[in-house]
């Protein structure tokens, strides 16, 4: 079987590319999810037999002498899983890249000097572009990216999952705010939620902060002290802490009733998809990468409108129009009073369809047949 060497975020944290892309004084990229889903990657590709080997900097081995120190053999493949302004190619091999782009629009402009931002320029050069919903396939290919499918990586189902999980609390809701996106998700999802408090009784908030850096937990504290205080009680919101890894991710959900998901751009939400697999009734806008697998029926929709995108995680964006899709007025408050008055028959309805579609989408059948189908384009060289 070939081996893959993959590439990420994980061996390149310190890698001097664009500094002012990433966190301050730390040398992280601003997208520790990356880190999940090249794990959800490497464990999908060895399920399926392939050996699959670490590669930093796979852009240095240019000589035939310096891939056979390395160990490359011809039908090897180099799998890239980062951000668009870190992919690099292996030379002489085929090189896979994944993308999780969550916006309509892409750069065919090398903004600044910078090659790199030339998001099709770059994305052009692989030999296929492994997207991770059918919204950024679609995007790619509109934008001229014509090797782009549609490949996620497999999702593991909890183990012993069992019916949907009923009702513990009640009203017990889990938000997650993610680096980068912390204002932008922070302030509308505590807004909606604290007005459908304040209109129902028995309703609470878990925020778990997606990161483990010390200064956004504080923030988002912060921003929690300063919303409730002398609206809610005490203990209302619960503020939590910590990375979200791909194996480390099921514990979260254990005592929550609903899932309540907010981004005004979406890839593929590793956590929507794990709640959707676990069985948690899901309140969350629909839009972009979400809308590519999750239908209206499958949960309480956050309606959303359209408007520019200038959030500091793409730095891109102050060059390129991107399009995002903030919650309406009220839109938060009226779906968690929406999920909280449902009975115990449609919240299992809701869940088991999410259930069974984040199953057949994200299962390790469906990987292994696109993989199948990835091979035959690589042998066949074509779109």
């Amino acid at each position: 079987m070939a081996r893959i060497f993959v590439s990420d975020t994980i061996l390149e944290e310190r890698l001097v590319i664009q500094a002012e892309r990433r966190d301050e004084g730390t040398g992280r990229p601003r997208h520790p999810e990356w880190k999940a889903l090249s794990a959800l990657y490497r464990d999908s590709l060895a399920a399926c037999g392939y050996d699959v080997a670490p590669v930093a900097r796979p852009e240095i081995y240019q000589t035939a002498i310096a891939r056979q120190i390395l160990g490359a053999r011809q039908g090897d493949r180099h799998l890239a899983v980062k951000p668009i302004e870190h992919l690099r190619p292996f030379h002489g091999l085929p090189n896979l890249y994944v993308c999780d782009w969550a916006f309509p629009e892409l750069s065919n402009t090398p903004y600044g000097g910078d090659p790199f931002a030339d998001q099709v320029r770059v994305l052009r050069m692989a030999d296929a572009v492994l997207c991770c919903t059918d919204f950024t396939r679609d995007a790619l290919r509109a934008a001229g990216v014509d090797r782009a499918m549609t490949m996620p990586p497999h999702v593991p189902s909890p183990t012993g999952a069992a019916p949907p999980r009923a009702s513990r609390h009640g009203g017990r809701f889990l938000g997650l705010v993610a680096p980068g996106r912390a204002r932008r998700q922070m302030q509308p999802m505590l807004a909606g939620f604290i007005e459908a408090a304040r209109q129902r009784a028995g309703l609470s908030l878990v925020i778990h902060v997606q990161d483990d850096e010390p200064r956004l937990h504080d923030e988002v504290v912060a921003c929690v002290a300063g919303m409730t205080r002398g609206v809610l009680a005490d203990g209302v919101v619960d503020v939590r802490a910590g990375p979200i890894r791909a194996r480390q991710i099921e514990g979260l959900f254990d005592d929550a009733d609903f899932f309540l998901q907010l981004d005004v751009a979406s890839g593929l939400c590793l956590p929507l998809v794990q709640a959707m697999l676990e069985g948690v009734p899901l309140v969350t806008s629909r839009h972009s990468g979400t809308a590519s697998f999750l239908p209206p029926e499958a949960a309480v929709t956050i309606e959303t409108g359209e408007a520019r995108y200038d959030g500091e995680d793409e730095p891109i964006a102050r060059d390129l129009k991107l399009t995002c899709h903030p919650p309406l007025p009220g839109a938060v408050r009226d779906a968690v009073l929406a999920a909280a008055a449902l009975d115990g028959a449609a919240r299992t309805q809701k869940a088991m369809l999410a259930r069974s579609l984040a199953g057949q989408r994200f299962g390790i059948d469906a990987f292994a047949a696109n993989l199948e189908q990835l091979t035959i384009r690589l042998a066949r060289n074509t779109p």
